[in-house]
Order: C-alpha cells, then sequence, then structure tokens
C-alpha cells in the first residue's frame, strides 16, 4: 500500500508587521515564519504566561524560542529532553547566536546535564556539582540543560550543606524564560514533576517575568487540562502554523519546510521486510540515486537495531556505503559520526527533534505520536552536505512505514463500522495523514491518577523544605499560594502527603518516596559496559544485558581501570547505583529469557501486598550464561528495589490486561512458592496506581480468572 504525500509550505511572517527591534537584527537572508512572530509577541506579552508552540517538525519552533534571547537580551534557559537532542541543538544554536549579533558569540551559550558536570568536577580536581551547575546557570545568557536538572534543582538537590533555596534562587534571579523542547514525550508524571517546579519559580518571581514555553509538534493532551488546574488559565497561549500544500506557492510568502515523498505502508516486522525488499527496495534506492541518497532506519528495540547493524554493514560495504548506529547503546563519538554515515541505523535516541539530511527513512511505530515525529525527519533537507563539505542534491525522498498488524488492518482495509482510511495511490497532505494515524493507532496509556497516589511527593518536598529551619519564616507566604496551588494540580492535601512520606520513612520505605520524587525514575539495574567495537565506556540496564548480550563480567576496579586507560571518567561508574560491569562481546541472535528469582529478605507475600509497591530485598537473577551467577547475585540480593508484585500473571497477560505500553518492562519472577510479574522502579509505581483501580481476580486456589 503506497501513497504520496504533498509538499509543505509555512507561511512567512507579513515584513510589514515585524516590529523593528526585530527587523533590525534580522540577519540578511533570513526570513520568519508567521507562528515564529507570533511566539515572539506572545513571549513579550505581559498578559501572558505559557506559551505552546504546536507548528510542524521542521518549521522552526527552536529559533522561535530563541528570539526573546536574541532581540530583547532574555536570559533564557532551554531544556531537553534527550541529551542526543541538546547536544544537537547546541551545535545549532553556536552558529544561529553569532548570526543574529556577533558580539555576543559561543562564550554566552552554556551547556549543562550530568557528564557536563563530572567533566567540570574532574577538571578543576575538586568542587561539588552544586557549585558548577551555579557557575554555568550565572555566566550565560543562554544555557542547554535537560528536564532532569530543572527538577533536581528545584527538588533542592546539590545544596551540599546550603539552605535548601540556594541553587533555586539562581534559576529564580538568572532567567527570564524557560523553553521545555519536545515536551510530548513527558506523561503524567514528569509534566506534574514539571509544574511543581515552574509555580514555585512563578511564586518566587512573578508571571510578569517569567515566561515558559512549550515546543511539540505532537502535544499530545496531558498538559493543557494540568496547566489549567495550575491556574494558569487565560494566561496560556496555543500557537500554531498555517501551511499549504501546493507547488505553486508564492515564495514571497511561503516557505517550504517538507518536500514530497511516497510513503508504502507494511505489516512485516524489520527483519522480513530486509529479507524481502533489501535488494529491490534500500539497495535499489542508493544505486539509483548515487551520491544523492542517506537514509535511516528507525526501530523500536536497541538490540534490532543492532542486529540489523550486524546484517547491514558488510552488505552495504560492498557498495562502499558506510552503516553506523545511534542508539543507548552507542558512544558519543559514533552518535556523531552516524550523522554522516551513508545509512543510520537508530532507535528513540533520534527520533525526536534531531534534524536529519535524508531522503530514505525506514522506520517502525509504536503509536500515533512516534510514527509522526519519525516520519517528520524526512524531508527536510533538498541535499545533504558531506564531512569534506561536498553538496549533494536529493531527487526523490521514500520511506517505509512498518505498522503492527492490528493497525495496518485498521488503516487498509477497516475497522468495526469504520472504513478504510487509505487507498493505494492517494495522494495526501501531510496533516490529513496525521489525522488518519491518530485514529488508527489507540490512545496511549493514561496515568492521571498517578498525580495524587504518587505524584504528590513532588511539590510535597518543596513545601517542606520551605517550611523548616531558620528559612520557615521568610517563606509562610510563599507556601501558602503553594499549597493551594498543588493542591489544586495533584487533587490530594499537601499535609497528609508529608505525613504518608514521614510515616514510609519511618516503616522502611523510604526508597518508594525517593522513586516518586524522581523525575523520571531510578534505573536500579545500572552496569557499566564495554561493548565490542565502542571505545566510550557505556552504562546500561543489567536486565537487557542479560537478555540480550554475551557478557564476560568484570570487576569494578579492572573496569575502572580501563575506563581510565581510554581517557574517560570513572566518576559515572564509580558511583553507588552501578550493580555491575561486563565487556560485551556482541549482542546475541535471540534474545534470553531471564527470570527474577526472590530469595531471603524482605518481601510481603500476603494477600493485601498483592499489586502494592514496596521495598524489597533478596532479588537475584537467572538465566543461561557461561559464567558463574553468584558472585552477581551475592551483590544484588543485598541491594534494595522499590517493586510490585502480581502472582499467577505471565508479563504478557498482565500487560494486555492494562493496555500497558509494548516496552513497559516487565519480569517473570520465582520466590515463595510463588511465581508471576515483577516491576521494578517507576513502573513499579505506575503499576501500583493502575492496580488500586482496576482490580485483577483470582479464585480460592490463587489462579487467575481468564
Amino acid at each position: 500500500m503506497q501513497i504520496t504525500t504533498l509538499p509543505v509550505y509555512s507561511k512567512l511572517a507579513d515584513e510589514t508587521k515585524i516590529p523593528l527591534e526585530v527587523a533590525q537584527r534580522l540577519p540578511e537572508g533570513w526570513q520568519l515564519s508567521e507562528h515564529q512572530l507570533r511566539t515572539f509577541e506572545a513571549l513579550i506579552d505581559s498578559n501572558i504566561d505559557v506559551v505552546i508552540n504546536t507548528a510542524m517538525t521542521g518549521d522552526g519552533k527552536s529559533l522561535a524560542g530563541l528570539l526573546p534571547l536574541l532581540v530583547c537580551k532574555r536570559h533564557t534557559l532551554t531544556l531537553y529532553p534527550t541529551n542526543e537532542l541538546l547536544r544537537d541543538q547546541f551545535e545549532n544554536v553556536r552558529y544561529t547566536l553569532p548570526a543574529w549579533d556577533k558580539q555576543r558569540g559561543i562564550e554566552r551559550i552554556g551547556m549543562l546535564f550530568g557528564a557536563r558536570l563530572d567533566q567540570l568536577a574532574e577538571e578543576a580536581e575538586y568542587g561539588q556539582r552544586g557549585n558548577y551547575v551555579a557557575t554555568e546557570l550565572m555566566n550565560h545568557q543562554l544555557v542547554l540543560s535537560n528536564p532532569d536538572i530543572f527538577h533536581a534543582i528545584l527538588q533542592f538537590s546539590y545544596q551540599h550543606g546550603r539552605a535548601p533555596e540556594w541553587l533555586a534562587g539562581q534559576l529564580v534571579q538568572q532567567f527570564s524564560q524557560l523553553t521545555f523542547d519536545e515536551f510530548h514525550i513527558f506523561d503524567a508524571p514528569q509534566v506534574a514533576a514539571v509544574l511543581t517546579g515552574l509555580l514555585y519559580l512563578y511564586e518566587q518571581k512573578g508571571a510578569l517575568t517569567l515566561k515558559t514555553l512549550f515546543l511539540s509538534a505532537t502535544p499530545g493532551d496531558v498538559l493543557l487540562p494540568l496547566l489549567d488546574k495550575a491556574g494558569f488559565g487565560t494566561r496560556v497561549k496555543m500557537i500554531t502554523g498555517e501551511y499549504l500544500h501546493d507547488s505553486s506557492a508564492d515564495p514571497q510568502h511561503w516557505r517550504q519546510i517538507l518536500q514530497p515523498a511516497t510513503i508504502t505502508f507494511s505489516d512485516q516486522k524489520i527483519v522480513d521486510w530486509l529479507d524481502a525488499h533489501l535488494e529491490d527496495r534500500l539497495l535499489a534506492f542508493f544505486r539509483a540515486h548515487g551520491k544523492g541518497s542517506k537514509g535511516a532506519i528507525i526501530v523500536n528495540s536497541v538490540a534490532m537495531a543492532h542486529h540489523l547493524l550486524d546484517i547491514l554493514q558488510p552488505r552495504l560495504a560492498r557498495l562502499q556505503l558506510t552503516v553506523l548506529p545511534n542508539t543507548g547503546l552507542t558512544g558519543r563519538a559514533t552518535k556523531a559520526d552516524s550523522r554522516n554515515a551513508d545509512l543510520l541505523i537508530g532507535t528513540s535516541t533520534v527520533d525526536v527533534g534531531v534534524d536529519f539530511q535524508i531522503n530514505f527513512l525506514l522506520f517502525e511505530s509504536s503509536d500515533a505520536g512516534n510514527f509522526i515525529q519519525r516520519l517528520g525527519r524526512l524531508g527536510r533537507h533538498k541535499e545533504y552536505i558531506d564531512a569534506h563539505g561536498g553538496k549533494h542534491p536529493f531527487n526523490a525522498f521514500e520511506a517505509h512505514a512498518l505498522l503492527p498488524s492490528f493497525v495496518y488492518q485498521r488503516l487498509t482495509h477497516g475497522y468495526k463500522e469504520l472504513p478504510a482510511q487509505i487507498a493505494d495511490g492517494q495522494t495526501l497532505r501531510r496533516d490529513e495523514l496525521n489525522d488518519i494515524v491518530r485514529s488508527v493507532f489507540p490512545n496511549p496509556t493514561r496515568y492521571d491518577r498517578y498525580l495524587a497516589d504518587w505524584g504528590r511527593f513532588q511539590p510535597m518536598r518543596v513545601v517542606y523544605e520551605l517550611s523548616r529551619g531558620p528559612i520557615k519564616a521568610t517563606y509562610a507566604e510563599l507556601v501558602q499560594r503553594l499549597v493551594r496551588r498543588y493542591q489544586d494540580v495533584f487533587s490530594t492535601s499537601m499535609q497528609r502527603a508529608i505525613g504518608a512520606a514521614t510515616a514510609m520513612t519511618k516503616e522502611g520505605r523510604k526508597l518508594l518516596v525517593e522513586e516518586a520524587r524522581s523525575l523520571r525514575g531510578s534505573s536500579p539495574f545500572t552496569c557499566g559496559v564495554f561493548l565490542a567495537g565502542e571505545p566510550e565506556p557505556l552504562r546500561y540496564d543489567l536486565l537487557w544485558l542479560l537478555a540480550n548480550a554475551e557478557l564476560m563480567p568484570l570487576t569494578k576496579e579492572a573496569f575502572c581501570a580501563e575506563v581510565q586507560r581510554r581517557g574517560y571518567s570513572r566518576t559515572p561508574f564509580e558511583r553507588d547505583g552501578v550493580v555491575a560491569f561486563f565487556q560485551a562481546n556482541r549482542l546475541k541472535p535471540e534474545r534470553t529469557d531471564v527470570q527474577v528469582n526472590l530469595q531471603r529478605g524482605r518481601i510481603d507475600w500476603s494477600v493485601a501486598a498483592r499489586g502494592q509497591a514496596q521495598v524489597i530485598e533478596g532479588v537475584q537473577v537467572d538465566c543461561a550464561v557461561p559464567w558463574d551467577l553468584n558472585g552477581l547475585n551475592r551483590h544484588l540480593v543485598q541491594r534494595h528495589f522499590a517493586a510490585t508484585l502480581v502472582p499467577s500473571y505471565h508479563p504478557l497477560k498482565l500487560q494486555n490486561e492494562l493496555f500497558l505500553p509494548t516496552l513497559f518492562p516487565l519480569y517473570s519472577y520465582v520466590g515463595d512458592d510463588s511465581q508471576g510479574t515483577i516491576a521494578f522502579g517507576r513502573q513499579a509505581l505506575i503499576l501500583d496506581t493502575l492496580l488500586r483501580y482496576r482490580k485483577l481476580r483470582y479464585d480460592s486456589n490463587d489462579a487467575i480468572i481468564c
């Protein structure tokens, strides 16, 4: 089933309506889109607190967010959900700012994320991370960071003995604008965490001096209701782009942002597709277009991405074509090089916001949002520039979309009373296709009730820290205002949340509160790993590695010594959260089953504890490996984990019963004459919430009733 998408043109701003202060700074040859100008006007409007820009992929939303800085010198903190996107945007901004004002220069741009903090601390050979966070915030007009750092600051981390509000105060004093890029990838728990910090800043600084901008081409429906509950109401401005899909569009009024493309839909698995079409589709495209061809494959699984790498690298090498990965198991240097490869193979590390120069795309999708985002990587450029500066024009744009079978059936044959949504040979606008895709994919699982059950411990922390010690009197009025707004957002009492946290800490369940307070959840099975062919040491999940990689265990001392010998920092691997160290010789052709064994230790096996989050110990793992697991298990069995146990349910059965996302991490467990499914970390808390409102049924013999 093949369709064609029309080109997309974005409406340019009327030059006669561009404010003088903007026109004077606009670099020669630059044109602003209408949505960019409207975003700037909203961000300098004293009646607006929050701006949401949902312009299409490739339409310059990031530049729209920079305009108050470029024109009005408003200090801006921009937050990106992935470090890959952060680094991509950092490189873009390095050239954007000098083009607008050559006197500003790169020294006014700061970059702030975990590995960067480690680097700064090690270069100075002393100091604490909080000092470097403060330095980066105070010394730059523009700081690029991630929501994790923002959240940690506003949960009063990095204090090192100072007053709780010390580092948060740097945000209040330094920045007039916060920009959250690609915020759609966050669900209710993360959006609520962001609002916890925003409300603190707004109540501290005042609505007239702080602006917040959210950017996303696929915004979802989580943010707006929570903004309304938070009291922003009419002070929120939504901005969309205006588009034309006619190739005869007047270039004085419209700018092309997406090229026309052919899209072929299939319900084949990626390996089956390559077996059938490697020669007649993928390789044929490169042969037909020569230097005018550059491609990407985006899949859901890191294991699959590296499996495809093993398949395709030798095949394409015969044509003198390079293939490189860009996944969670790829070092920074390889990720950078992958942009110049003839074919990039990536996962979710690249489907959010990263700007590709490609004209061939093969991709999987698990929901409507990542379908739209991944397809949005194609057609953004008319040419690509190679590593030597040579320009190679694209003369064809081709995509192959691999869908789950039931989604493909809905799309091409209809579902119940709905007819087929596309016909072979049809021509569609991109926005029409996006609407169709949303209609055939199921709605993503929502976790709204998580806010009152577990999300409440984030604002609770703010209220608690400002209500004690020498600063209590100073912040008494602020706390009262915050409590009212927090209770509206989280639909629960802050006083009860403080009481619950205190009680849970006394009962030995503090780990659950800490898990709830984190932005994205912890990584309880983080390992250090060397991957064959990858010089940079990586951090990845133990359970995934056991299932998918051929491993050789290393001691912590040997691993860290090799890290240092390779010229990388030991610091990320010396922290207590790293549970094991490995050399991964290669990834397995087939996944190995990994089972969690629950041995001695503190585990509540009672009927009342089923489906409830608890702190457990006595965790071990079992899987087929050619080395002794005893050393690893002796270490694991002593650690404490946030976990939820669901007896008698296989992970796939539970996933289907609760409509959980395909990649939601669930594992089989065996222990105490019981077997079932276990979730760890943030997923344990989400599962706890879901099961509070959807009880599973058991018979008297403890077997599930289907």
